[in-house]
This record gives C-alpha cells, sequence and structure tokens, in this order.
C-alpha cells in the first residue's frame, strides 16, 4: 500500500483575546495548513481531518450518498462534510473512497498520520461490480 498523504496534527493552546486558553488542532500536509479548529466539546480530529477531505478528495465525496455515510450531509442542492462527528465516521468517508488513515506517531502535542489508498480493496470492489453485471446479463439472456 503507497502512502499518498504524511499530514501532521498538533495540538496547541489559543493566545487569541476571546478564546485565550481554548484547546486548538492544527492539521497540515507538507507544512501547509490545512485544517484547523479551536474550543472542545466535538471531535476536533474529525474536524480537521473532514476539512483537508474536503479539499482532496470533493469530487468524489459529492458522488457518495449521505443516507449510507454518517457525517455527509445534504440539504437541497449543497451537500458538505462535518468532521465534529467523529474521526471514525471521516474514517468510513475516507474507506468508502478506498483509502485508509493510519496513525504513524505521537509524541506530545503532535500526531503524524497517513492516508493510503487502498488499491488491493479497490480491485477487489470492482471485480465483485463487474462479476455481478455479469450474473445480471446471463440472468436476462
Amino acid at each position: 500500500m503507497k502512502i499518498n498523504y504524511i499530514l501532521i496534527v498538533k495540538w496547541g493552546v489559543s493566545k487569541g483575546r476571546d478564546t485565550y486558553g481554548y484547546t486548538t488542532c492544527t492539521l497540515k500536509h507538507e507544512g501547509i495548513k490545512v485544517g484547523y479548529c479551536s474550543g472542545g466539546g466535538y471531535d476536533m480530529r474529525g474536524t480537521v481531518l473532514a476539512q483537508f477531505m474536503s479539499r482532496e478528495f470533493w469530487g468524489s465525496i459529492k458522488m457518495l450518498d449521505p443516507s449510507l455515510h454518517y457525517g455527509i450531509y445534504e440539504k437541497g442542492n449543497k451537500k458538505w462534510i462535518n468532521g465534529s462527528c467523529g474521526l471514525s465516521s471521516m474514517e468510513h468517508i475516507l474507506n468508502a473512497l478506498y483509502y485508509e488513515r493510519k496513525t504513524l506517531a505521537i509524541e506530545n502535542n503532535i500526531e503524524v498520520w497517513s492516508i493510503s489508498k487502498n488499491l488491493e480493496l479497490e480491485k477487489h470492489v470492482l471485480d465483485l461490480k463487474e462479476h455481478s453485471k455479469n450474473d445480471i446479463s446471463n440472468q436476462i439472456a
């Protein structure tokens, strides 16, 4: 399995005037901030991962059925993902896109994650779909 993305999660404490003392969570990819949240009372890891996923995988995510994936919401013609519902829900969405997240390291206030494409799973699912099409065609004929 090839690692496609290395992500760094950094935990901190806000020094802002109105948010002083709040927990902060920053997600970086290749040194660029790709997710940020602060406060508490919700899944901050899931939130920053959802922000990254929205940027990287939006074309694929918008094709998923919200009724099958908790964390994808739809109202009218608008669709979005909300990671505050949990890291595991975001991982479920990643898995539906044939990716998986792993924690590579945790030290002090830093976590290192990898996001990898699971080519074996993707090939297996595509083989199953092709097999199902052939079965249906044979039943009709």
